[in-house]
């Protein structure tokens, strides 16, 4: 099964490489650590992005006749190899994740990382490319609604009692009124009570 990187937004954009002389698969977790009375413990593992890196060739000159077609979407018949190498450095300029199915196992979300291409004078017609793609995870936050506070339970009793209504303004005004007045009257009440004494005790 020879090895093909699709576009993961768009499948349909395909190469397919003629040979894939190796592959190399990557993947690897990470243990935590912490210390323990002069040593190391771990509680946790965590899983690393995988990697792949594999060489992949295409050739201007198939070696199969039925393979005498373009070798990615959009590419040439006659000019398969540079068509391909194309195809895949535009996904890596680009950032775009792609998928990669090989005879071992799909990967998804993968970014090229690195593209290189190595050719001499005697091999102008094969594009041998050396791929090294890595998983991208992400993750996606959610926003939701805040939930209705809970009405209380507790007994009327045990509830906080009123301390009644505020007063307003022209209440607050008659209260001052009415006490001013009763302050007014108080001090004339014992106005004539000391000047009631002074008359009795002139007379004693």
């Amino acid at each position: 099964m020879p090895v093909r990187v699709a576009w993961e937004s768009d499948p349909s954009q395909i190469v397919v490489f003629d040979a894939t002389p190796s592959e190399l698969h990557d993947g690897s977790s990470t243990a935590t650590s912490f210390p323990i009375e002069g040593s190391s413990g771990s509680d946790h593992i965590t899983r690393e992005p995988d990697q792949l890196s594999l060489t992949g060739i295409v050739s201007n000159d198939p070696i199969n006749a039925e393979d005498d077609l373009p070798a990615s979407t959009g590419g040439s018949s006659i000019n398969r190899a540079e068509s391909a190498y194309a195809f895949v450095r535009e996904a890596k300029d680009n950032g775009r994740l792609v998928r990669v199915f090989t005879s071992l196992r799909d990967y998804r979300s993968m970014a090229i990382l690195s593209l290189k291409v190595q050719r001499d004078s005697g091999g102008s017609n094969v594009v041998n490319m050396q791929i090294t793609l890595k998983e991208i995870i992400t993750s996606k936050t959610r926003q939701v609604e805040a939930p209705t506070p809970a009405k209380s339970t507790a007994p009327a009793r045990n509830r906080k009692k009123s301390k009644g209504k505020t007063p307003t303004t022209e209440e607050s005004a008659k209260n001052a009124e009415k006490a001013e007045k009763a302050k007014a009257s108080g001090n004339s009440t014992q106005a004539h009570k000391i000047g009631g004494n002074r008359v009795r005790g002139f007379f004693n």
